[in-house]
This record gives C-alpha cells, structure tokens and sequence, in this order.
C-alpha cells in the first residue's frame, strides 16, 4: 500500500548558469518615438541530487519581441503602446510535472496609456 500525503525530504540545488542577449533599435517617425526589441535568455541547471526531478539537467530558452510606440498627441500630452510576445522552450517538452516557468509557454502582453507632464 503506497501513502500518497506522506512527506519526504529532498534536497534541491537551484543552481544554474545564465545568459542573456537583449537588441533594442529606436527611431523618430514624425510626432512618433518607435521602438522594436529582441531578447534571449538561456538557462542550465546543473543539480546532481538524485531526486530533483525539476532542476536536474534542465535547459530552457526565452525568446523575447517587443514593440513600443510612443505618440505625441499635444504638448506634454503622449500616447503610449506597447506590445510584448515571449516563447519559451525546455528539454522538458510533455512533461506533466512541469509548471509554470519550468514548462514550455508563450505569453502576450500588450499595454496602452497616456501620460501628461505639468
């Protein structure tokens, strides 16, 4: 008979080497600031316990597209958009115990507002 609520203690190593590249280009189109972006984040996880299923010998990579607009609409008066598209992939891909950051996902994020300087 197998007790599925008893608790085991397992050691978990967060260790992991990091690297990041981010492209950011800007330019003036009349009464309009635009922006365009591109980043990547790749991570290594390197825990040698045996039974840290989530870090050991994980990969992943983020890859990032972003886009701003910003509109001057009067003086001190500004329009401002943005848009955010990211991607990212594990070595992990199917796993059903894999969640959140440590799964394969895609998100958009998109922002609008208005700022005024008095």
């Amino acid at each position: 008979m197998t007790d599925s609520s008893a608790r085991a203690a397992v050691l978990v190593d967060y260790s992991r080497v990091e690297r990041q590249l981010g492209v950011r280009l800007q330019g003036d189109a009349g009464a309009a600031i635009v922006a365009v972006g591109y980043g990547r984040r790749t991570r290594t996880f390197s825990s040698a316990q045996p039974y840290d299923v989530v870090n050991r010998l994980r990969r992943d990579v983020l890859k990032e597209l972003t886009a701003t607009v910003d509109v001057r609409l009067a003086a001190g008066l500004h329009l401002d958009l943005g848009a955010q598209r990211g991607a990212q992939k594990t070595n992990r891909a199917g796993d059903p115990a894999s969640l959140g950051d440590v799964a394969d996902y895609t998100r958009f994020v998109g922002s609008a507002g208005l700022r005024y300087r008095f």
